[in-house]
């Protein structure tokens, strides 16, 4: 439903909705040339062929999620999509969701039979162990991510890279208050002065 705003005029955006499931078709693409090449090698138990639904509480959200569906299901990455707000009907779908809940409460569900439910954590786990072996691979653990988004004489961070800093441990190049290098930490622009970039990494 974060993918569906509602406009102005009552219609519904479904572009980010489509971005989404075009990227993450994308992604099954890889992941099935990953599994032809043996870099994963428990695909039964990592991709799980699931029906996926959307429950709704309150009249009001009910009838967005039926202006929604009707939106998505008219396209071809979403043919399929079921509404109802039968409980009936909601009740075969996901019988737990619907067990001992309040018989006036109105609900509203869709439903997907080509979802797909992915164990990320053991995907993670496969995509590692497969590069252990090769060379010039590491691992870096307690570690927290951080994101230029300096401005200095270049404007923002030229690739709008993503630096990994290891915690607890003092490096020569890591991001700290110490002007340690004139350069972006992100880019390596040395056009990029380290002391107008500092304020601006968080």
């Amino acid at each position: 439903m974060n993918y569906t705003p509602q406009e102005s005029d009552g219609s519904i955006d479904i572009s980010k909705a489509l971005q989404v499931n075009t990227e993450f078709d994308l992604s099954r693409q890889l992941w099935a040339y990953l599994v032809k090449k043996r870099a994963i090698k428990t695909r039964s138990l990592l991709f799980i062929p699931y029906p996926t639904s959307v429950l709704c509480v309150e009249r009001r959200i009910s009838r967005f999620l039926k202006n929604a569906s009707r939106a998505l299901s008219a396209h071809h990455c979403y043919h399929g999509m079921e509404y109802s707000d039968d409980k009936k009907q909601i009740e075969k779908w996901i019988p737990l969701v619907m067990e001992g809940r309040d018989p006036s409460e109105k609900v509203a569900a869709t439903r997907m039979l080509t979802g797909t439910d992915v164990d990320y954590g053991a995907l993670t786990k496969d995509l590692l162990d497969s590069l252990s072996d090769k060379e010039g691979f590491s691992i870096h653990f307690f570690n927290r991510v951080q994101i230029c988004v300096a401005m200095g004489i270049y404007g923002a961070c030229g690739l709008g890279m993503k630096k990994a800093v290891n915690i607890g441990m003092s490096k020569p190049n890591s991001f700290s208050s110490v002007l340690a290098a004139d350069r972006c930490h992100c880019c390596k622009n040395l056009g990029f002065p380290r002391g107008g970039a500092t304020p601006g990494f968080r």
